[in-house]
């Protein structure tokens, strides 16, 4: 799914939440196009940040290409 995903919205930032902790699926997630992992559980202030750091980047990318 994360690949079809990223073929159709390739600048599309994806968070993955899972159950699954292994290194194996955490590396494929990432060369999938995954930019963050998320295991479970997991605190809510985690997810928080993470989804507010990914907003940052997006708003400062907006910026710099508004800017040119």
């Amino acid at each position: 799914m994360l690949e079809a995903l990223n073929k159709q919205r390739p600048n599309l930032p994806v968070l993955m939440l899972t159950a699954s902790s292994d290194r194996r699926t955490k590396l494929a997630a990432s060369s999938l196009g995954a930019y963050d992992y998320l295991e479970k559980p997991f605190a809510f202030e985690d997810l928080l940040a993470r989804v507010n750091l990914q907003l940052r980047r997006g708003a400062d990318a907006a910026f710099q290409t508004s800017a040119r």
